[in-house]
């Protein structure tokens, strides 16, 4: 397309219309920088006229900005403190400053010299700004004229006193305040009487000397607090007045005493006081009450040595409780321990000291294998015993039992001595004193109280004639079994029958066991009977027992063998065979017999361990020729019915109760088996027993 004139008109035109301008650049305006802040300050003075000598304070506050330092130009009749060196009458011109400080602060300015001048708060660093003013002026003080009449007067001061203690003694002292001051610099003076000084001491070196010629006077202004030494006793007044006359505005007394000597303390003592060596036994509680000291200075405390805080070392389950009113050894030893040394200590607040030594020796010790709690032990029985101490170290000490007479025992010794102690007695018995596992002997030689009973364990030193009870023990003990008022009947237990025991014939009582031969022959058979003349079995049974009952019998009726059935017996006599022999359970142990209040066994055949089967014969030729093949049966059956009337083993060889029963021969005299001492100790259960009822 071409250009047409109207295009070319637009084109000419265009190009002579005239060009806009170029713009300059304008640079970036700097901000104002903030203007500096102008310093200020305010300044105070506390009082603008003082005395020569009197003070008044200057105070810079509110300086701003932060940080900005400023100096007070003060003239030189003022001294920046306390104290002039002395007062210039003259007038002084001249300046002093302060030096510079950058925050509020106080100063305090003392009048030396008379005139008048001003304080100039400026801006510090040789600039003359200044910041705040204030006058000061230093002058004498001038009468004050009277009041003309009708002008308002003066108020009447006021005030009062109080002391920290109104009673002294003498050469002490007491502080006296003036308060509640109304008006507060109003002026007062306070009166006190020659007994009293002021200060802290009196005059003269002796207080109370003649030399003290109050009552004075002492003039003030404003609240005050003074001192005043006790000098002479008695009461003494002290009076708050006005500076003008003589009506007192407040009074208190001051009470001077006598000096009093303290008491010279008396020395810190146990005194005879003393604490035992203790002797204690594993397992049983102690509570040992610890002695108290008397005089001392102060507070007196107590402590136990060595010991591990409360618990004491080396008696383990005891401790010591230090505290008032208990001061205890308390607790249950846990195991034997040797001897021990404590030393138990008081000390007074001086630190002096009393001290008490005592030993603590914990045994753990037994008797043996004796048994006496809930034990029938029979008349004539015997023990032989000792204090175990395996357990203990005890060397060096030796024991004794201590028991009542009453129980029927006898110690230290293995048969009895008549006559015995009745039940009633109230001797006490006392072993021998022995050594650890040392044996003693005791016997049973009456029937005893019966029921409870103690039996104390005592210890000592040895050599030492000091003993000291190791513990007691409640033990229960049974009088011996007897029947005093009925006779004991029996029952033998089996069948009669006629037997070849090894090719001899013989009438015997068969047991109940099944592999029973012939039991207890009554007498040596002297051929078969025909069964025309068998005797009686009932007859030979009451025969062969009887004899042996018999021998009691004659001094005590009190055995009866029954002719009847079992039921209507007492006790059975029963035969059994050995453990030894067939495997049944052997009743008597080591024993061929046994009997007790229940009733009496037999070993069939008999049998001792070590010396195997025998016999059962009446015939005590028979045991004298061949003892290795018979065993004496009239004997045993005596010995055994001794047990149902009360009687026990024992060791006495002139008895029938002895082990050694076996070798008695039973002969036709009065007394066949039996011997005076089984006879006494009869005499000990039935007689004694009815005067015991």
């Amino acid at each position: 397309m071409g250009v047409t004139p109207q295009s070319q008109a637009r084109i000419i035109n265009s190009e002579q219309l005239p060009r806009p301008p170029t713009p300059t650049p304008v640079p970036p305006t700097t901000p104002p920088a903030p203007p500096t802040p102008t310093p200020s300050g305010t300044l105070s003075v506390s009082a603008s006229t003082i005395k020569p000598n009197g003070t008044t304070t200057v105070t810079a506050s509110n300086i701003s900005p932060s940080g900005q330092r400023v100096e007070i130009i003060y003239p030189n009749i003022l001294k920046i403190g306390y104290n002039c060196n002395e007062v210039v009458e003259e007038s002084v011109t001249a300046t002093s400053t302060t030096g510079w400080f950058d925050r509020t602060r106080s100063f305090t300015f003392i009048g030396c010299t008379l005139g008048s001048g001003e304080f100039v708060l400026k801006e510090y660093g040789g600039k003359d700004r200044e910041l705040a003013k204030g006058s000061i002026a230093v002058a004498r003080a001038t009468p004050t004229p009277p009041t003309p009449p009708g002008d308002t007067p003066t108020p009447t001061p006021s005030g009062s006193l109080r002391a920290t203690t109104t009673t002294i003694t003498k050469g002490g002292s007491t502080s006296v305040e003036v308060h509640s001051v109304s008006p507060s610099n109003a002026a007062l003076r306070i009166q006190y009487p020659s007994g009293l000084a002021n200060g802290n001491v009196c005059p003269s070196g002796q207080a109370g000397s003649s030399s003290v010629t109050q009552p004075a006077d002492i003039h003030f202004n404003g609240p005050r607090t003074f001192t005043f030494a006790g000098c002479e006793t008695g009461t003494s007044t002290v009076k708050l007045l006005p500076k003008v006359g003589t009506t007192a505005l407040d009074t208190i007394s001051i009470r001077v005493e006598a000096q009093t000597t303290p008491p010279t303390p008396t020395p810190l003592t146990f005194g005879t006081s003393t604490i035992p060596d203790q002797f204690y036994h594993v397992d049983m509680p102690v509570d040992l009450k610890m002695p108290t000291a008397t005089g001392g200075a102060g507070k007196t405390t107590y402590t136990l040595e060595p010991a591990n805080g409360l618990y004491l070392k080396h008696t383990p389950g005891l401790e010591y409780n230090p505290y008032p009113n208990h001061r205890t050894v308390h607790g249950t030893p846990s195991r034997a321990t040797n001897t021990v040394t404590y030393t138990y200590t008081a000390r007074d607040k001086s630190g002096a000291t009393d001290q008490i030594r005592f030993t603590i020796t914990v045994f753990d010790v037994g008797l043996g294998e004796l048994e006496l709690d809930g034990i029938r032990w029979g008349v004539l029985g015997h023990a032989t015993t000792s204090f175990a101490s395996s357990k203990s170290p005890a060397d060096g000490y030796q024991f004794s039992l201590v028991m009542p007479a009453s129980t029927g025992f006898q110690l230290n010794s293995n048969a009895c001595s008549w006559p015995s102690e009745s039940p009633t007695s109230s001797k006490e018995l006392q072993s021998n004193w022995t050594y650890p596992n040392v044996p003693f002997d005791i016997v049973r030689c009456g029937i005893g109280a019966g029921g409870s009973t103690k039996i104390e364990t005592w210890v000592k030193l040895e050599n030492s004639g000091t003993s000291t009870l190791l513990f007691a023990k409640e033990v229960s003990i049974p009088q011996s079994y007897h029947q005093h008022d009925h006779k004991i009947t029996f029952h033998v237990r089996g069948t009669y029958t006629y037997i070849d025991n090894a090719g001899t014939k013989q009438w015997a009582i068969r047991g109940t066991g099944a592999n029973g031969t012939g039991m207890f022959p009554p007498y040596p058979a002297s051929g078969p009977p025909s069964t025309s003349t068998r005797p009686n079995p009932e007859l030979l049974v009451h025969a062969a027992y009887t004899d042996a009952a018999e021998d009691w019998n004659a001094f005590i009726a009190n055995i009866e063998i029954a002719t009847t059935t079992a039921a209507d017996a007492e006790m059975s006599i029963v035969g059994y065979w050995a453990t030894e022999v067939d495997g049944t359970e052997d009743k008597c142990k080591d024993s061929i017999a046994c009997a007790n209040e229940t009733g009496m066994w037999l070993e069939e055949p008999p049998y001792w361990p070590g010396q195997g089967k025998k016999e059962w014969t009446n015939n005590f030729d028979q045991v004298d020729i061949e003892p290795e093949k018979y065993q004496y049966l009239p004997a045993i059956l005596v010995h055994e019915f001794g047990h149902p009337l009360g009687l026990a083993n024992t060791k006495s060889m002139d008895s029938i109760m002895t082990g050694n029963a076996l070798e008695f021969p039973c002969d036709a005299d009065i007394l066949k088996c039996l011997t005076i001492n089984d006879l006494i100790g009869l005499n000990m259960i039935y007689l004694r027993h009815v005067a015991h009822e």
